[in-house]
């Protein structure tokens, strides 16, 4: 039953990835329309409204899906009081913005774009807590129809917008549109699944759910710091130019991540409400979504080490091939940073919040260390190179953490058959590189599921939920 729900949740999750897509694609073709700089602008100003997302976030999201799921009568509570806090919140990281950005002296126009990204974030923030409700339902379908309407209508505002040369303002403006719809459309789903609005603000649960959110929110203060340092420090200790090459290539990276997220997200209220019944459970349910990290991940760098340049050149235009490098080293943690994320969300399931935060705030102290370090040595290249570093902190610590706590990871085990298929695949897309990019990578993935099966990477219950029984057993081979 449970990896039943496990298998809908990482469908409907990623039906989400492709209206993800449509904002990655917006960007792409901001970065091809607007000049380097003005599209180091964009990024500088959504980097940091993310900045300051940890005080209106707080720590709400780990906290309220892993406690819904276990008690589902709790919905409406939490979420009136969490909404009630958001504003609070908001109020404050407004006013801190409005102080820094003044004493920054931007000049208005461009204070006008950070201030639309601002509000953006503000409104998604209010959005996500009704989505929150939704994955602790394990309703995954309702935030798939949520943020499809969301990010369709900032893609088709975005895109308007460029067509009449509007500039970067109103650009900025189409994201908040989209998010003020999208949480319209969030409260009126959350309506049809019966969550009702009749509870009053409590101050004392208020009081409590700071408190026990507290570790929550020190891992969302972090992730903010860490989403956001490496373009604020380009920022300050380069120019928009080398904002605009780094980003290039780490909204390539951002675009990626979405899909190791689906699983994570998807493998994370099952967590939370197998912890109830065995661990055993629990482990078994970690070392199958580790293999999915795998058989996702080693398949994106090999693709991404070989056909960088082709990537590149399609997707922004040769104005962009110097981020190359920064690509590939960004990519060379791909694999890294799925693990690692899947094994926060355990931590965060098997209420170990506080040593998740402890590890999370040790990687951003590497990161700012690393940057302060690489940047004004190599630049663009020297936040990717602390991007890398730090990924492979964060994926030792958490392995190792889990372990001590009795859940293995069996790396080995799960990862062995997916690096060979990969290593497999780049080395054939690399022998055809000069093939078209549109025709070698189907056929390269091809020929990677087909090397999984004949490595007999699949287990039964994979091939009944793949509806795939007799293709598998015409390429099984024999046991030794």
């Amino acid at each position: 039953m449970s990896s039943k729900q496990v298998s809908k949740n990482i469908f409907f999750s990623g039906l989400t990835v492709f209206t993800s897509l449509s904002v990655i694609f917006l960007l792409i073709i901001a970065a091809r329309s607007f000049s380097v700089e003005d599209f180091g602008k964009i990024n500088f100003g959504i980097s940091f409204a993310r900045l300051f997302a940890f005080i209106f976030s707080y720590g709400f999201l780990g906290l309220s899906i892993r406690e819904i799921s276990k008690e589902r009568k709790l919905a409406e509570k939490y979420l009136v009081n969490i909404q009630v806090l958001k504003l609070i919140l908001i109020a404050v990281t407004f006013t801190l913005m409005v102080i820094i950005l003044n004493l920054m002296n931007y000049n208005t126009e461009y204070q006008m774009v950070i201030y639309a990204f601002a509000f953006a974030h503000f409104i998604t923030s209010l959005n996500a807590t009704f989505r929150y409700v939704f994955r602790a339902y394990e309703k995954f379908q309702y935030e798939t129809i949520t943020l499809t309407i969301e990010r369709v209508l900032i893609f088709l505002l975005g895109a308007l917008f460029i067509h009449l040369q509007k500039g970067i303002l109103y650009f900025a403006i189409a994201f908040l549109a989209g998010r003020v719809v999208g949480t319209i459309v969030a409260y009126i789903m959350s309506k049809r699944l019966g969550v009702n609005f009749e509870n009053e603000f409590d101050l004392q649960f208020s009081k409590n759910l700071m408190v026990v959110a507290f570790p929550f929110a020190i891992t969302t203060v972090l992730f903010s710091i860490y989403s956001a340092i490496d373009t604020f420090m380009l920022s300050i200790l380069k120019n928009d130019v080398e904002v605009g090459i780094y980003n290039a290539a780490y909204r390539l990276l951002e675009s990626s991540i979405l899909v190791p997220s689906i699983i994570a997200d998807a493998f994370y209220p099952r967590f939370s409400v197998e912890i109830k019944n065995s661990r055993d459970a629990v482990e078994n349910l970690y070392g199958k979504s580790i293999k999915y990290m795998f058989i996702i991940a080693c398949p994106v760098v090999a693709i991404i080490l070989v056909l960088g340049p082709q990537i590149l050149n399609l997707v922004y235009g040769e104005a962009y091939l110097s981020s190359l490098q920064n690509l590939q080293i960004l990519f060379g943690a791909f694999l890294f940073l799925s693990i690692a994320r899947l094994s926060k969300t355990l931590l965060d399931s098997i209420d170990k919040q506080k040593m998740s935060a402890y590890l999370f705030g040790l990687t951003v102290i590497v990161n700012i260390l690393l940057n302060s370090f690489l940047i004004p040595r190599y630049a663009s290249d020297g936040a990717s190179m602390a991007t890398f570093i730090s990924e492979f902190v964060y994926f030792v610590s958490t392995i190792y953490i889990l372990k001590r706590n009795g859940y293995k990871s069996h790396l080995f085990k799960n990862g062995i058959k997916p690096l060979v298929a990969a290593a497999l695949i780049g080395a054939i897309i690399y022998t055809y590189s000069e093939v078209n990019i549109f025709l070698l990578i189907p056929v390269g993935m091809i020929i990677y599921f087909i090397l999984l099966t004949l490595l007999q990477t699949w287990d039964e219950e994979e091939k009944s939920l793949l509806r795939l029984n007799k293709l598998f057993s015409r390429f099984r081979l024999k046991k030794a």
